[in-house]
């Protein structure tokens, strides 16, 4: 589930010879499609669910819903789910080995919280062990003082 508020993420393997991504702008042409991208969502207008890597990793809404006011344009909002209201807010993608990379990888996401994101609970931004926990997500959680905090989880 992702919190309220834009995103765009882009999965990558690690690129050795390649010392800086344009993380600051948006991946365009040659950036989006070459081998170390694995799957790129920038939810542009009209394609919003594609994956701009051209490796067709389209995305599913389940509860959540594009938006216009993303860093680059598009982006995807969500909602909370339990325990205001026990449903899915998701956008997800099938399941495929290319996004459970073997080795060293690179997830860049842009994140824009709303106002009304809630003040107790996790948000997950990206979940790949839900059931399995051989995977890994990528949570927005509550520290003790109260503030977000940034957690990877591997399985």
């Amino acid at each position: 589930m992702i919190i309220p508020g834009s995103l765009c993420l882009i999965l990558s393997t690690l690129a050795i010879s390649q010392l800086a991504d344009p993380w600051h702008r948006e991946y365009t042409n040659e950036e989006a499609t070459t081998i170390p991208v694995i799957a790129l969502w920038q939810f542009h207008a009209g394609a919003e669910l594609e994956d701009s890597s051209g490796h067709s990793h389209t995305l599913q809404l389940a509860g959540a819903q594009t938006c216009p006011n993303g860093k680059f344009g598009g982006g995807l909002q969500s909602f909370p789910g339990w325990p205001i209201k026990d449903e899915r807010h998701a956008a997800v993608t099938p399941s495929h080995p290319d996004l459970s990379p073997t080795g060293a990888f690179t997830i860049d996401l842009w994140l824009q919280p709303s106002s009304e994101l809630p003040l107790t609970g996790n948000c997950h931004l990206l979940c790949k062990k839900y059931v399995s926990h051989n995977d890994y997500q990528l949570l927005l959680t509550i520290s003790e003082n109260g503030m977000r905090r940034l957690q990877l989880v591997l399985g």
